[in-house]
Formats: C-alpha cells, sequence, structure tokens
C-alpha cells in the first residue's frame, strides 16, 4: 500500500491530483485496509466537461487582483506573520498540534491521525513536494503550514 493511505475509512493516493494513480489491484487493497472504498482523481486537467471538476487558476494573482477586503487580510497578516519554505523533516518534528487544531476549529466527521500516522503519511507522500510554514513574527512559532507539488508540476 505504499502509494495509498487509509483517511476515514477510505483509501486516498499520496499523490498531487495530476499525477494518474495505479489503481490495480485497488480491491485487494480496500479489503486488506477493511477500508469502506477508493478515492482518487482522473483526467485531472481535462478539457471536456464531466460530472467533476477542479477549478484551475492559471494565471499569476497581484495584490491588486483581490478584492479590497482580502487585500486588508492580507496586509494585516504580513504586519504579524511571515512565511518562508520548510522541509517535510521540520513538519513532521513541529505541525502536528497545528495539524489537530485544524480538526478542531470545525465541525466534522473526520478525526485526526495519530502523530506516528501523520509523520508516516508525511515521509510516505511521492513525488517532490513543496512546504511552507506560517510563523508569528514576535517569535518564530510556527502557527500554520501547506504543502504542494513542487516546481514544474502544473501547480507551480
Amino acid at each position: 500500500m505504499r502509494n495509498w493511505r487509509k483517511y476515514n475509512k477510505a483509501l486516498i493516493p499520496l499523490t498531487p491530483p495530476h499525477i494518474e494513480v495505479d489503481d490495480r489491484d485497488i480491491d485487494k487493497k480496500i479489503i486488506e485496509t477493511n477500508s469502506y472504498f477508493a478515492r482518487w482523481t482522473s483526467g485531472f486537467d481535462q478539457k471536456d466537461e464531466s460530472e467533476f471538476w477542479y477549478v484551475i487558476c492559471d494565471t499569476k494573482m497581484q495584490l491588486q487582483d483581490y478584492s479590497r477586503n482580502t487585500r486588508s487580510k492580507i496586509r494585516r497578516a504580513n504586519k504579524k506573520l511571515y512565511v518562508k519554505k520548510i522541509d517535510v523533516e521540520f513538519v513532521s518534528n513541529n505541525a502536528y498540534s497545528i495539524y489537530q487544531k485544524a480538526f478542531s476549529r470545525y465541525e466534522s466527521l473526520s478525526f485526526p491521525e495519530d502523530r506516528d500516522t501523520f509523520i508516516k503519511d508525511l515521509q510516505d507522500l511521492e513525488g517532490d513536494w513543496q512546504f511552507w510554514g506560517i510563523f508569528l513574527k514576535e517569535n518564530d512559532q510556527l502557527v500554520g503550514y501547506s504543502c504542494k507539488p513542487n516546481k514544474g508540476s502544473i501547480f507551480s
């Protein structure tokens, strides 16, 4: 199950949505992991209309492209926060509490994975990924993080 992980009783791929997944033996993987189903994306950036879609912004946004309200929020955030590139080890060692807090903030049927599973899922990500940390300027405390496929993908 190297390129799949169990998440809330479903199998999901550890690859970004634009990478085609190997779904051979998926029935066997569902049974082995006692999952309800497997979910993945195919035909990510197709031109034809289908029952499911992603919204993709193909243009780089400048500050003036956002609404007045959003520009105000960005400016306020820039006064208190800074963003820098971090590595998967830093996320593994420092971001679990943020991951947990994200679940507690929203009413959801989902529950956070335990710390070991959180770290394993990060280590098992396939492909080349970028990780970004959001830090408080006053004390350099990590308060948020994000990850995305690395440069050269359609997300760049």
